[in-house]
């Protein structure tokens, strides 16, 4: 369980059946996240290279901005309650309605405060989304250095996540 959650939370994501629940349950937990909280923004669907080396990137660069003393939400925690979501509800086309709803009231909240864009961002339609809605809300956008990508890069093995602390 994330630091933040507390077991109501995880009870409320098993159950959610809407993004605004979701976003409800996202916004609760950065509530109780030490500010300022920053948010990881990239590709994961579309752009960058498949969705499971999209999202181990994702939850490494996540891991990594917490080594370097960030407060960092993280939305891969809603993964499974979005797909579940997705498939009971939306066409099985990119799903607009999850940017709007629960990237959406997120980014809208105030409580985000940086957003950090991984590499390739500019291919992902949620990362350009989630790019003009930072610029529209005045949230401080920063790119993700090259030097801590190649860091991340060189965590291929569970053994080398051991090494982080060191190279960081």
């Amino acid at each position: 369980m994330e630091k933040y959650w507390k077991s109501s939370d995880l009870e409320d994501l098993e159950k959610a059946k809407t993004f605004e629940e979701l976003a409800d349950i996202a916004i609760r937990v950065i509530k109780r996240m030490p500010q300022p909280v920053v948010q990881v923004c990239g590709p994961m669907t579309t752009g960058g290279k498949s969705f499971k080396e999209n999202m181990e990137f994702f939850e490494n660069s996540i891991k990594f901005l917490r080594i370097k003393g960030f407060s960092v939400f993280n939305q891969i925690a809603f993964e499974e309650a979005m797909h579940r979501i997705v498939k009971s509800d939306y066409p099985p086309v990119y799903c607009r309605e999850l940017l709007e709803i629960f990237y959406g009231k997120i980014l809208r909240s105030g409580l985000i405060k940086k957003t950090f864009f991984l590499p390739k961002w500019w291919g992902s339609r949620g990362a350009i989304w989630e790019r003009m809605v930072s610029i529209h809300e005045r949230i401080e956008i920063l790119p993700f250095p090259q030097d801590w990508v190649s860091k991340i890069n060189l965590w291929r093995t569970e053994a080398a996540l051991g090494f982080l602390t060191f190279i960081c």
